[in-house]
């Protein structure tokens, strides 16, 4: 794995050192400090897959500089790995709406951040190559399409406050349409259009994963896109998911430039 790039934001440079001399086989390492100017540089610049930060119990700038980044790191589909104490992870994801892709906690053996590292860039390398698939399949189907028509997103979720949350963030560039059940959302695909569905994993009726087998053992709806939006962070849950070939999923709570970026790079807007 020596061609990805792994960017450690620390300003402990005695950490880095130690993370630099153990992960230098397996990656290309790159170094910044939590500075916005910093880290914006290094992204923009030397395109980083993989982005590990090592938080503060405390991390006022580390939240700062990255809040400012959740579009482009979600667009870029980098993963985000966080490092720290329990508390200073819960307040970083607390603070940044689960910017992170996944925490690693102290007290932790750095072959199991390797793990874990290797494993959420499989996972979005996966990800990736099912968007990849499938917006190629829609841009030849959509040869006759009107191009300048507003993508329609359904977002399926028993909780109405979330779904309330999720249209405000899209409204401005999408179609959004809401449903609190499954049984309302394969009814309203029976007459509309969805150029993509928003999965809520855990609802009364059915599960996601047991809805998405519907949506794909349907001719009708086989094709249609699907990311899920989940508060479990198991990580045999989420591989359980992905075993289903979505085309994404997402942490809950949701973060609005996080959601956005991640659609961004789905339709590939911007590109």
């Amino acid at each position: 794995m020596s061609e990805l790039k792994l960017l450690i934001i620390n300003s402990n440079n005695a950490v880095t050192m130690d993370l630099f001399n153990r992960f230098g086989e397996d990656f290309l390492m790159l170094s910044c400090s939590a500075r916005y100017d910093d880290i914006s540089n290094h992204l923009a610049v030397l395109s980083p897959q993989v982005m590990l930060l090592a938080v503060a119990d405390d991390p006022v700038d580390e939240v700062k500089s990255l809040s400012m980044l959740k579009r482009f790191i979600a667009k870029n589909n980098i993963a985000f790995a966080i490092l720290g104490s329990d508390v200073g992870c819960n307040n970083f994801q607390r603070q940044t709406s689960g910017m992170a892709d996944i925490e690693i906690v102290k007290p932790f053996h750095y072959d199991d951040i390797e793990k874990q590292i290797k494993s959420l860039v499989e996972e979005k390398a996966y990800l990736k190559k099912q968007q990849d698939e499938t917006r190629n399949s829609a841009a030849v189907a959509a040869v006759t399409d009107d191009a300048d028509r507003r993508k329609c997103i359904l977002v399926i979720d028993d909780d109405p406050m979330m779904l309330r949350v999720v249209k405000k963030y899209l409204a401005d560039t999408y179609e959004v349409a809401t449903t609190v059940s499954a049984t309302a959302a394969y009814k309203y695909l029976t007459k509309a259009r969805v150029d993509l569905i928003l999965l809520d994993y855990q609802m009364p009726e059915e599960t996601g994963p047991e809805v998405l087998k519907k949506l794909r053992a349907n001719a009708d709806t086989g094709k249609i896109p699907v990311i899920f939006l989940t508060g479990v962070k198991d990580r045999e849950k989420i591989q359980e998911v992905l075993s289903l070939h979505p085309q994404g999923y997402m942490l809950k709570p949701v973060d609005r430039e996080k959601l956005l970026g991640t659609l961004d790079s789905f339709f590939g807007k911007g590109k």
